[in-house]
């Protein structure tokens, strides 16, 4: 299901690497609903929020998850 386009970053993606990406996308496509690829179970699933991590243990605070 991943197309032609795949970029895939050096490391982990940062939020300005994924916009850069998403600044090449045609507002059809930005109309999508937004998916993930879970690779290491062949999944796709939806992201239903965007938040913000405070005080979590296992993450670090402010770190922007996406959420579903």
């Amino acid at each position: 299901r991943i197309g032609h386009k795949l970029t895939v970053a050096r490391d982990k993606m940062t939020y300005k690497e994924l916009l850069k990406e998403l600044q090449t996308l045609s507002t059809e496509q930005l109309g999508q609903d937004v998916t993930v690829h879970l690779s290491e179970v062949g999944e796709y699933v939806p992201v239903y929020s965007v938040c913000v991590a405070v005080g979590d243990e296992d993450e670090d605070e402010d770190q922007i998850v996406l959420g579903n």
